[in-house]
């Protein structure tokens, strides 16, 4: 008889033993998403260029896009894809897998007068034509260059970034 007793009594611990080691599903922590096709993504970056300048967002208004849509380049979504929140990475980017090629055709001249007021080298500007965004990049008499490549185009780029979220669309 005290034999039945113990065992019933091993048995009761043994089975609360294991009741207390289970762990409930509302519990159960949340598994970060990582950028896949279709995830909205907000992370940091910072570029540098080879001649050392250094282009970041840190501080600023983070990157936000849909990974998979080509809103960004290349070589970087293919980097991006399976990272999660938290995670960071450096890689570098030949032109190609990047802003592309530099296209010399995409330089033309204008007239001074047809820029904003106070224009200089370095000023972004918007045609009324087609909505591109051009830089002026040289300004001589009353002519101005103005220039419609991404800045960071023909240029290798050595980028680091943060993922900061990682969220269904």
């Amino acid at each position: 008889m005290n034999s039945r007793i113990a065992a019933r009594w091993l048995l009761c611990v043994m089975l609360a033993g294991l009741a207390g080691s289970m762990v409930s599903c509302k519990s159960t922590p949340k598994i970060p998403l990582a950028v896949a096709d279709g995830m909205k993504v907000t992370m940091n970056m910072t570029v540098t260029l080879p001649d050392r300048t250094v282009v970041s967002t840190e501080g600023k208004k983070p990157i936000l896009f849909t990974q998979g849509t080509h809103e960004n380049w290349p070589g970087l979504e293919m980097a991006v894809a399976g990272m999660k929140p938290g995670e960071k990475k450096t890689i570098t980017l030949m032109a190609e897998e990047a802003a592309g090629p530099y296209d010399e055709s995409k330089k033309r001249t204008v007239k001074l007068e047809h820029l904003p007021l106070g224009a200089k080298i370095g000023t972004k500007v918007r045609s009324k034509e087609n909505g591109m965004i051009a830089r002026v990049v040289k300004i001589s008499g009353d002519e101005a260059v103005i220039d419609s490549n991404n800045e960071f185009a023909g240029k290798d780029l050595v980028v680091s970034v943060t993922i900061l979220k990682v969220e269904k669309p």
